[in-house]
């Protein structure tokens, strides 16, 4: 009679796993599901605003038409994690927009934690999304610095700083503009701003690769006032 139990007995056990591992999947996102290796040291990284690997091959530099819409949600991405300077939200959060955040983490028992935020599938139209945050025995993980790139247009520079104007509301008057850069203060604590990055900017960055047809891409950022990281609460 046993043998006979035997198939029933394998269903049973079947359902028991196959239920255990559904809820397994709807366990809240924790930060071990993004970590993938420390950040003892920048490497460099390479994203298209298409999705596609960069030409190193000397071209003509082409106009790469701007995705407001996405420039927009990006710079939205920017305020909301201010708003809630929190680490696991934010992972939460760039899931839920399907970027496949990746979580690098370096710790050193004098200073602290610095944990750096990265997207393996920015919006069309966007790219290189670099976020830091940092930690210690006394503090919780709080932002640092979180940007995104968009591509190299006559226009990239308006478009963002515009961008940022719809985007944070009412702000004061820029403390800088130039050319090539415009802040602003907001919240008396962080620094919003939009920068052309030149050639130099692009030869010395620690972390993600370009080539010639990249200058002129515009960065769009908020970070935190040097001297709020030594009075943060």
């Amino acid at each position: 009679m046993l043998h006979k139990r035997w198939p029933l007995l394998f269903v049973i056990l079947g359902l028991v796993f196959f239920v255990y591992w559904l809820k397994q999947k709807e366990q809240k996102i924790s930060e071990k599901h993004f970590i993938t290796k420390p950040y003892d040291q920048p490497q460099l990284q390479t994203q298209s605003y298409a999705r596609y690997a960069l030409n190193s091959k000397p071209q003509k530099q082409k106009t790469i038409p701007l995705n407001i819409k996405n420039i927009q949600l990006m710079t939205q991405t920017l305020k909301s994690a201010a708003l809630q300077p929190s680490l696991q939200v934010t992972l939460e959060q760039l899931q839920k927009l399907r970027l496949q955040p990746n979580l690098y983490q370096d710790s050193n028992p004098e200073t602290g934690t610095l944990s750096v935020v990265r997207t393996e599938k920015p919006f069309p139209g966007t790219r290189y999304f670099h976020a830091q945050y940092f930690s210690s025995d006394k503090q919780k993980p709080f932002l640092q610095h979180m940007s995104f790139e968009i591509p190299p247009n006559k226009d990239s520079l308006r478009v963002a700083a515009q961008a940022i104007k719809d985007t944070f509301g009412s702000l004061p008057q820029a403390h800088t503009q130039t050319a090539n850069m415009i802040a602003w203060t907001w919240k008396g604590k962080y620094t919003v701003w939009a920068l052309k990055l030149d050639k130099d900017s692009l030869v010395s960055d620690a972390f993600n690769a370009y080539t010639a047809q990249d200058e002129g891409t515009v960065r769009i950022a908020i970070e935190l006032e040097a001297h709020n990281h030594v009075h943060h609460e």
